[in-house]
């Protein structure tokens, strides 16, 4: 089992950071500072790969990602490390931290409980037969996902992230007694060439750090579970190169995650076709997009129309399926946060939702970014994960 824990407040800590996104990767130093609340990004680098023609995800396209993997890596290495040592000569890397998105990330969840009609005592080996369950369940349904089969998918974590007594979270369920008990367990699954070149990448260059991997819906759900402990459910839409993840909180617990293979590039892909503008005409266009219609592209805004009707189909969808809860949270890069946000919220206002409540997360609430750093709101939310919530993964190596 898979237990989070805070931080040892009394010494500083210094991690090599890698997000791999679905089109792109970045990499960060990132110092956990003593009595500091927030981490410090100590130097950051992102690159996005080529935007191709089609987004659909193949075994081609891990390999592509392994590459850009690795020369990261070396910038890394290289001026990375030298500007962990311009901040403090005698530090060291001691963690190699990997987070993984759709859909080179997947991430399976399982709810079980256990009831009683008189009070019996939590013990450990009830929480044991509770957690053997949960990966049962899990295990027979990774057995029905063709997809992860045929990419080749290994469980890199098991984590157990809420237990409930009688319907109240507890972080120590042990001795307690109640009627009901329920667990919250969560496996994320990676490919296993992304794992082993994460082993190789640690073996090479960074060879005294411990090595953990996580799905990044796991890490998002618990960095908003701690910087926002009042908001108990949520819809979570995570929005990035060329996928759209979605994942559901209800009572404080992530009961589902899912993903479509349509994201910022693909809006960018589409235009490109239709307008035969280049892609670097496209994306400056998107970046400089402003809350103010008057001083936007017509030709594109017609396009960015097209974009809130596919996310409207798809919250329909949703809708069919659940009542979706009152807040939503956006998660997307700096340049395209505004626009992603009023598509979001233009979806939820044509369904006839509340859209009071979307908030977009921000990255001054996640890290201390030196003028010199790129706003890069993944690897802050990687950053914060490491500083308050560091947690020790088993990954497997095949």
């Amino acid at each position: 089992m898979l237990s989070f824990g805070h931080r040892d407040h009394n010494k500083a800590r210094y991690a090599a950071v890698i997000d791999i996104g679905s089109g792109t990767v970045g990499v960060a130093i990132v110092a956990s500072l003593p009595n500091k609340s927030l981490p410090t990004l100590l130097y950051t680098h992102r690159t996005s790969m080529r935007i191709t023609k089609q987004n659909k995800q193949s075994v081609d396209d891990i390999r592509r990602v392994r590459e850009t993997l690795l020369s990261e890596c070396l910038l890394l290495s290289q001026d990375g490390y030298a500007e962990l040592k311009r901040f403090d000569p005698n530090a060291s890397i001691t963690k190699l931290h990997v987070t993984c998105a759709s859909p080179w990330a997947y991430t399976q969840e399982k709810n079980v409980q256990y009831t009683d009609d008189e009070n019996f005592k939590v013990t450990h080996s009830v929480i044991d037969d509770l957690v053997q369950t949960a990966e049962t369940e899990i295990a027979d349904s990774l057995k029905e996902a063709h997809e992860i089969t045929a990419l080749g998918f290994d469980i890199v974590e098991e984590s157990t992230v809420d237990i409930k007594i009688n319907g109240y979270s507890v972080e120590n369920p042990f001795h307690l007694s109640g009627k009901t008990l329920s667990l919250s367990h969560i496996a994320g699954l990676l490919p296993k060439e992304i794992i082993n070149t994460a082993y190789e990448v640690q073996e090479k260059l960074f060879p005294n750090s411990e090595l953990n991997a996580h799905t990044f819906m796991l890490v998002i759900y618990c960095v908003l579970r701690n910087i926002f402990p009042k908001v108990t459910s949520a819809c979570v839409i995570n929005i990035t190169a060329e996928a759209t993840e979605f994942g559901l909180v209800r009572d404080g617990v992530l009961l589902e995650n899912n993903s479509l293979p349509y994201g910022i590039n693909s809006f960018i892909r589409e235009i490109m076709e239709k307008t035969n503008k280049p892609e670097a005409d496209v994306s400056t266009i998107l970046r400089s997009f402003s809350t103010d219609t008057h001083t936007r592209d017509t030709e594109i805004k017609k396009y960015i129309d097209l974009y809130k009707e596919k996310a409207y189909s798809h919250i329909v969808e949703m809708l069919e399926k659940t009542a979706l809860p009152k807040t939503v949270i956006v998660s997307a890069q700096e340049p395209h946060q505004a626009l992603l946000k009023e598509i979001v919220s233009s979806a939820f206002l044509k369904a006839e939702l509340d859209t009071s409540n979307i908030i977009s997360i921000e990255t001054s609430l996640l890290a201390e970014i030196p003028p010199e750093s790129t706003n890069d709101l993944y690897l802050a939310i990687s950053a914060y994960f490491f500083h308050t919530l560091d947690a020790s993964s088993e990954v497997n190596k095949n």
